[in-house]
């Protein structure tokens, strides 16, 4: 075994050249439409700018992510054509949209200004008369206004893939008549919305709004309720019920009456009955009426022929004043010009604000939320400045990844910040969210996944709140979940596997001890649905997990592989976990792991199969119908087992045979009808193959799909879920920008860079032969491991000819080992000295800084 010990040096000598076209990021495969967030770290206000350079708000509970007000600034009377759009800076989201032709250019910059003060709304509203809690995500006019119905029925509060939690304040008597207002304008029959009402003291209700009235009617359900607790308070949940295939919950408006009252729905629906109400809820309004004043700017300038108009297009009743030079909603300025419109006229469903002939610069001010901003238009020249003050002050985790690939370091860059600016805080603490309308809120996988990439970068205090979010969603059985209904049994075992996966990177093991008892109750519930699972010998599911939901393209309640892979990841990681720390549990969860590994590899020798190719994968399904089901669908479960539950051994058949399986099912680089979208894509998944490659020992592979996924993203670093290939539609799943795709850009370059095997800790496995260029410098600083924190750098020198690794490990545990992989320098052409001979791995010393230098007399070039 060959040590490399301080202030020895290993000299390597180039032998050849790598005869490879390095890779680049074009983004060539941007999404057909995208979104970027311009606001800030954390803040209740999520103002986005689409791929037109639009200005975007009010997302409703579909259409999905498609804005209900845009506001635009276009050349009058002509095409916009394509548009060109980019950040300049990555850190700092100042969107710049360019769009031109033979005598013409057309710029517009979209940028949020900084406000006086952050707050972070309590969901508390009337007075304190009632509360929502777990995130306000909400929408003004989602529904246009309509004759005879009462106005509360225009906005929508809306559960993004969970429930909505009101809390009704009762001081006198705890009894009250409830009405809740609802209106499906977007379902239609083929799509349940079915919900169930709970409310203290009275039986659930299960409404399914088409099965009632058709689309688009208002409709009005009651329920009786006690605050039979004496607390003072009278709890409402409304929820997916078990038949909705459409788990996204809503409400318009809910009103408390007397219990004694006698009223219809019609009246209720006419508002007829609002005065006779102790509270009125306008559900959608909670979120605008709670929040301080937010400000977006868009500026335009066109330099050739002809003059600028702005275009709106919203189902806000807004009020335009040419006098004053401002549009009205609900009585408060909500844009502003400079220079002041002088007209108004309307084009179809937009109505166009015009200026004096010959106008080519104008700026739009747009104001949400409550408050004074005064008569004088800001000089937004200065407040840009100031944003870009507050992106180059804020306290982000920028710097601890560096990449030699320019654009590559501003999509992780861009990506960083991007994760911080969806970010919520909600319950009271900051929580990672997938997206900032549609997955605004909180998801179990989406939150694990982000709480490893806060803790990669170092910022553990947003890992624990995200976590502790997480936390306030298991029950008194263990189980823990936000999705209705509670049957992704997977959920919990997302729980178990971060919570784990956290504290032995970090090593925080006074965090882990004051969380475990949480652990050992998601452990006895996974038991439990084991139990349920093994009544029935003769069932598909025998010893693995009951019938329940699986996500991720598979849809309804049936019996998959997708709880049960996500399961064993999470057992097979508690196991570690107790036996690393000498857990009283550690014997008991051992036995159960390997009962639990022995049922799967029996379902697995029975359900196993091979596709035309004869490669061997195991269908996600149980109950696999190779007529109508195809092998790739929902195939991320093996991918996550084999990098992440590490119980799959990289050479079995199965491994390799789903890789090639996989592999011969992609168009651009990515695995198609993997999900929800049939011939679609989905970018994110080809992160986590990436992963798997570099885990079995492909990191070209790897490499190629680390290119291949940000060739994907828009050129302002947002993603999608789904989206078609390029000229086979334009049709997106998800929300926009995707955070998923921010956060595996982070994660997927840590792993190339530094993987956990087993026990040991491998470098630079899947370090990209594109970062091997003259003057390349690839970084990582204090990041976490199984074995402690490990800082590194890899540099070649300008002119190519020398270049030093370098290492920082900590200091020595109790086993496992650092291995630096020297198999893509010799990829590159290196070798030792005058020796033909490079060791694929060369032990690196613990607690010590270990370099290594390279030379030759040749250039260390990749072509």
């Amino acid at each position: 075994m060959l040590k490399v010990f301080l202030a020895v040096f290993l000299l390597i000598s180039l032998v050849q050249t790598v005869a490879a076209q390095p890779y680049q990021i074009d983004y060539e495969y941007a999404p057909a439409y995208w979104l970027t967030p311009i606001g800030f770290v954390d803040d209740w206000q999520k103002s986005l700018v689409d791929n037109r350079g639009r200005l975007a708000y009010d997302f409703g509970p579909g259409p999905y992510v498609r804005p209900k007000t845009t506001i635009e600034i276009r050349r009058k009377g002509a095409d916009q054509g394509d548009v060109v759009q980019t950040i300049l800076d990555a850190r700092v989201p100042v969107v710049v949209s360019e769009s031109s032709d033979d005598d013409y250019s057309l710029s517009t910059y979209a940028f949020s200004l900084v406000p006086d003060e952050f707050n972070i709304p309590d969901g508390i509203g009337a007075d304190g008369a009632y509360v929502r809690t777990s995130g306000l995500t909400g929408s003004v006019a989602w529904i246009p206004a309509s004759e005879n119905v009462d106005p509360s029925f225009q906005s929508v509060a809306w559960g993004t893939g969970r429930s909505i939690h009101y809390r009704i304040r009762v001081e006198s008597s705890g009894k009250r008549r409830l009405a809740f207002g609802f209106n499906d304008i977007y379902r239609s029959g083929r799509i349940s919305r079915a919900m169930d009402i709970h409310a203290d003291g009275s039986e659930p209700l299960t409404i399914d709004l088409l099965q009632s009235a058709p689309q688009g009617t208002p409709q009005v359900f009651f329920l009786d309720a006690v605050d039979d607790d004496g607390d003072g308070w009278i709890d409402i949940d409304i929820a997916g019920s078990r038949e909705a295939l459409d788990p996204n919950t809503f409400v318009n408006a809910i009103w408390v009456f007397p219990a004694s009252i006698q009223i219809t729905e019609d009246e209720v629906v006419r508002g007829d009955a609002n005065d006779r109400a102790e509270l009125h809820i306008n559900c959608g309004t909670l979120y605008l009426e709670q929040k301080r004043l937010r400000q977006d700017a868009l500026r335009a300038r066109l330099d050739g022929p002809g003059e600028l108009e702005v275009v709106v297009n919203s189902t806000r009743p807004l009020r335009y004043e040419a006098s004053s030079g401002d549009v009205l909603f609900d009585a408060v300025p909500f844009i502003r010009t400079l220079p002041e419109f002088t007209d108004v006229r309307h084009e179809d469903d937009a109505v166009i604000l015009t200026f004096a002939p010959g106008t080519k610069s104008v700026d739009v001010l747009v104001t949400n939320g409550r408050g004074d901003a005064g008569r004088a238009f800001p000089d937004l020249d200065a407040e840009q400045e100031k944003t870009t003050r507050y992106w180059d002050e804020v306290d982000l985790p920028f710097g601890r990844i560096q990449v030699p690939d320019q654009e590559m370091q501003r999509l992780l860059d861009g990506s960083i910040r991007t994760l911080y600016q969806i970010r919520d805080v909600a319950d009271g603490y900051a929580q990672f969210q997938p997206g900032p309308s549609v997955y605004r809120g909180l998801w179990y996988v989406d939150g694990g996944w982000a709480v490893e990439t806060a803790a990669f970068l170092g910022d553990n205090e947003a890992a624990r709140q995200t976590i502790a979010a997480l936390a306030l969603h298991q029950d008194s059985t263990g189980r823990a979940g936000v999705i209705m209904p509670p049957l992704l049994h997977r959920e919990t075992a997302h729980l178990i596997y971060i919570v784990c996966r956290y504290a032995r990177l970090t090593q925080e093991w006074d965090w882990l001890d004051a969380n475990w008892s949480s652990m050992v109750a998601a452990m006895n519930h996974i038991a439990h649905l084991r139990q349920q699972a093994s009544e029935d010998r003769d069932a598909l599911y025998y010893g693995l997990l009951p019938p329940g939901l699986t996500d991720g393209g598979i849809g309804g309640v049936g019996s998959t592989y997708g709880s049960t892979y996500w399961a064993l990841i999470a057992v097979a990681e508690a196991v570690r976990t107790a036996e690393q720390l000498g857990k009283p549990q550690a014997a008991e969860w051992r036995a159960e792991y390997e009962d639990f590994l022995a049922s799967f590899r029996a379902a697995q020798k029975r359900d196993q199969q091979a596709d035309d190719e004869g490669n061997v994968f195991l269908p996600l399904k149980m109950d696999f119908d190779p007529a109508s089901d195809i092998p790739q669908r929902g195939q991320w479960g093996l991918i996550h087992s084999l990098y992440a539950g590490q119980f799959l051994d990289p050479d079995e058949p199965i491994v390799r045979g789903t890789l090639a399986m996989l592999e011969s099912r992609t168009i651009e680089d990515h695995v198609h009808s993997l999900g929800w979208l049939d011939g679609g894509i989905w970018p994110i998944f080809e992160a986590h193959r990436a992963i798997a490659y570099n885990y079995v020992g492909e990191p070209d592979n790897a490499e190629r799909l680390l290119y291949a996924f940000a060739n994907h993203a828009s050129p302002t670093f947002a993603w999608v879920e789904e989206q078609m290939p390029k000229g086979k539609g334009t049709r997106t799943t998800g929300d926009v920008p995707h955070t998923m795709g921010n956060l595996q850009v982070v994660r997927l370059i840590r792993f190339l860079l530094i993987t956990e095997r087993g026990d040991d800790v491998h470098l630079l496995e899947g370090l990209p032969l594109t970062w091997l260029r003259p003057g390349a410098n690839t970084q990582i600083v204090s990041t976490p491991t199984l074995k402690g924190p490990i800082s590194m750098r890899i540099k070649v020198d300008d002119d190519g000819r020398s270049g030093s690794v370098w290492v920082q490990t900590p200091g020595q545990p109790t086993s496992g080992s650092v291995r630096l992989d020297t198999r893509r320098l010799k990829k590159a052409g290196y070798t030792f000295g005058e020796s033909d001979e490079l060791p694929d791995t060369i032990e690196v010393p613990w607690g010590t800084p270990t370099r290594i230098e390279f030379n030759s007399e040749l250039p260390a070039t990749v072509e």
